[in-house]
């Protein structure tokens, strides 16, 4: 069974958070983040129990963004999903606007964002920051918009808490498809599928931490949840 993961952040100190994801209630995935507010994310993700068996995945993703702007500066991945095992490095060289994928150079617009610098900004700026507007996106080769669209404050309870969390849609355009490679990992691939929802709830309180993620593609519902 495939598997998605999201999420991520947490502020002002460097600090871990856990993840569960489930499908139809059933725990399928482990995700572990580590957030340096100096501009660092990294993710660690693992399948668990029949799925894990079945469809066994243990992938790393680490990116580096500017800690005010949120701009990307590199990142890189290290895949081992099932058969298929990819490693990808890409540096952003400010002089030509570009980003370098193992010597191919991909023309990039100014203040461009990636998913994880994202996921990143939606837990450090207020939603009135976020909220509609429009951001240059690229991953992969893959060029578009990426916005948060706020809808509410709402309380999110797990592991016997609640949280006031403020909501949002994450919806990404993507304006000029990659063909840098043949394939890509599950989660990767499906962020930029058209058709994939995206939601979270990302906590008002300081640290401020994505809560809850929600993806649905192909009917099927995927539901991140933090674990502490």
């Amino acid at each position: 069974m495939k598997v998605l993961f999201f999420f991520i952040l947490i502020l002002e100190i460097i600090n871990a958070q856990e993840y569960k994801i489930k499908i139809f209630g059933i725990d399928v995935c482990n995700v572990s983040q580590i957030l340096n507010p100096e501009g660092k994310i990294e993710f660690s993700t693992e399948n668990i129990g029949i799925p894990g068996k079945v469809w066994p995945a243990k992938n790393y993703y680490y990116s580096e963004f500017d800690s005010s702007t949120f701009n990307l500066i590199h990142w890189s991945k290290n895949i081992k999903q099932g058969n298929f095992k990819q490693k990808i490095n890409a540096n952003y060289i400010d002089s030509i606007r570009t980003v370098e994928y193992d010597n191919i150079k991909v023309q990039i617009p100014e203040n461009t964002k990636n998913i994880f610098s994202l996921l990143a900004m939606a837990q450090i700026k207020q939603h009135s920051f976020l909220d509609t507007r429009w951001f240059n996106f690229e991953q992969e080769g893959s060029i578009g918009k990426a916005r948060f669209v706020w809808s509410d404050t709402v309380t999110v309870e797990y592991s016997n808490k609640k949280v006031l969390c403020d909501h949002y849609r994450l919806d990404i355009e993507i304006k000029k498809e990659s063909n840098l490679y043949e394939k890509s990992d599950y989660f990767l691939g499906e962020i930029l599928a058209p058709g994939m929802v995206k939601q979270l709830w990302v906590s008002r309180k300081k640290p401020k931490k994505i809560i809850k993620a929600t993806f649905k593609t192909m009917g099927i519902p995927l539901t991140a949840i933090i674990n502490e």
